[in-house]
């Protein structure tokens, strides 16, 4: 079966490690996705005022050869005119994903240490197999992130 993975099949991959094998928050589990939370890595206010933030995800995940995914920002960013650029996720990536955010008020980050839910992911189950996953084919910009010792 392939399409768009439903709370149920998350889960299953889950428990086998795939998908987020660090840092998994049930509460974070949408219907059909799940809510990454992220941390700033780097912040730049522009002369305008506004404010553009690179940020890392507080989930470290394991994409299986059969998954990709895909990222949206939360609606209720999107309603306060922050944009951010986000990428298709191939098959076989693995470690922290980082992102940048424009026009992101400050006042969400601040006083606040933890990572807050920023973006929805939702994984899509392929067809088959690819014959070589990202890693094998390009791999240019996995990120491993922070230190991963509990993996």
């Amino acid at each position: 079966m392939f399409g768009v993975m439903t709370d149920k099949q998350i889960l299953e991959y889950i428990k086998e490690h795939k998908l987020i094998a660090v840092n998994f928050k049930e509460k974070n589990l949408t219907p059909n996705g799940y809510d990454l939370s992220a941390k700033i890595v780097n912040f730049t206010r522009l002369e305008d005022g506004k404010n553009n933030f690179k940020v890392m995800t507080d989930e470290y995940l394991k994409i299986p050869n059969n998954v990709v995914a895909r990222m949206y920002l939360k609606s209720r960013y999107c309603r306060k005119g922050v944009w951010g650029s986000f990428g298709f996720i191939d098959a076989g990536f693995e470690g922290a994903l980082e992102f940048t955010l424009f026009n992101f008020p400050i006042e969400e980050f601040a006083g606040n240490d933890n990572p807050i839910p920023l973006v929805q992911i939702v994984f899509e189950i392929l067809n088959e197999e690819v014959i070589e996953n990202y890693g094998e084919r390009s791999g240019n910009f996995q990120f491993t992130g922070l230190d991963w010792a509990s993996l």
